[in-house]
């Protein structure tokens, strides 16, 4: 069984973010504490979303969708998320 970990975040944030509606809420440990790098992915501020999730041309399983403040990209190659 796959599970969350600290290696997987950004990929795991990335895909949320694709597909997230209007109304949604991402969880991802129950515990207390995270590293300092997943906490500052996890809380980051990206906008709204100016569109749906579209393939990027020339590059077989990768998605992107595009925010006020960035565009996030996961790689479903190898599991990766851009911001």
């Amino acid at each position: 069984m796959h599970q969350y970990s600290d290696a997987t975040a950004a990929g795991t944030v990335a895909a949320f973010m694709l597909m997230r509606g209007q109304h949604w809420f991402l969880s991802l440990t129950t515990e207390n504490t995270m590293v300092p790098a997943t906490a500052r992915l996890m809380t980051s501020d990206f906008g709204r979303p100016r569109g749906n999730m579209t393939a990027v041309p020339g590059k077989p399983l990768v998605f992107q969708r595009v925010y006020e403040k960035t565009t996030i990209i996961l790689d479903c190659n190898d599991f990766s998320g851009h911001f």
